[in-house]
């Protein structure tokens, strides 16, 4: 299995070759990388891991980034299966969607909006995703 610990991501929505994620013996492709979600790909599936301190709260960026991530991946046809996980070294998945992007003065109605459609979109697309979906869960996951 893959250590959450090793940092090893790339563009996973990038034509194979040029994105941030890995080859099936996980050697880095160039390209730009994400910054809460890490993408190795291994022979056959990719493991996902949630890399957003402290908790893996889940707020618009970081739904925007697994979005691509699954993107990227459903487009692989060599890759049949996605562990999702943490790459915190705390024993933490995630506390959930991240409140900050629903507390009212710290937002406005248009990103609260996409916040909830981006999220849902996700969830969706994860939901009746072709990909054999595991979640690797270690530690707290309150929401």
């Amino acid at each position: 299995m893959v250590s959450p610990d090793k940092p090893a991501l790339v563009n996973p929505g990038a034509a194979p070759g040029t994105g941030p994620s890995t080859s099936g013996g996980g050697t880095p492709r160039p390209g730009p990388e994400l910054q809460y979600v890490r993408v190795v790909r291994r022979e056959g599936y990719a493991v996902l891991a949630m890399a957003k301190e402290p908790v893996n709260s889940l707020n618009l960026d970081m739904w925007r980034e697994l979005e691509a991530a699954l993107d990227g991946l459903e487009a692989d046809t060599s890759c049949q299966g996605v562990i999702i996980t943490s790459a915190l070294k705390r024993d933490v998945f995630s506390a959930g969607n991240d409140i900050m992007e629903l507390f009212a003065p710290r937002t406005s109605g248009s990103r609260y909006a996409e916040f909830w459609v981006t999220s849902n979109r996700f969830l969706c697309k994860l939901y009746g995703s072709r990909l054999a979906t595991i979640a690797a869960i270690r530690g707290a996951s309150p929401a």
